[in-house]
């Protein structure tokens, strides 16, 4: 009996299928990794933006940020010359992350409308068409 040299087709196609399931699984682990890693850039981004938002309303003057004491939640904006406006409709801010718009919200309102401070909250969507956001809270007194 003589030995023959090489593979056979059987063995031919078994290692282009490992081959295959091995390339695909790394694809996919590449493709989850940098999704992963896009959103905790989003989530980064969208926490300095709000943290920011709660800077601008903590260092403005009490009177110009400061909501109706009626009991009602009230949404701070800025108009286009920087100056603050209180509704009580979500105005519903545009801002960019990494070249996406997504909304933000800063909400104010009195727990005790007795006190002379107010809450503050700051939402920033982090993923388009998701309910994931950033949410800060403070309280803001006029002492």
């Amino acid at each position: 009996m003589v030995k023959q040299k090489g593979a056979t087709l059987v063995e031919a196609i078994m290692a282009v299928f490992i081959l295959l399931i091995v390339a695909v699984g790394g694809a996919a682990f590449i493709y989850h990794s940098t999704a992963g890693i896009n959103i905790a850039e989003n989530k980064r981004e969208a926490l300095r933006i709000a943290n920011t938002r709660l800077e601008e309303v903590q260092s403005a003057d009490f009177s110009e940020v400061a909501p109706p004491k009626d009991g009602l939640d009230y949404y701070l904006s800025k108009d286009g010359n920087g100056n603050w406006v209180i509704s009580t409709i979500d105005p519903q801010e545009i801002v960019e992350i990494n070249g996406v718009d997504l909304t933000m919200a800063t909400k104010v309102w009195y727990d005790d409308t007795t006190v002379d401070y107010f809450r503050t909250r700051v939402e920033v969507e982090y993923r388009k068409g998701s309910s994931e956001r950033i949410i800060l809270n403070t309280y803001i007194g006029d002492y």
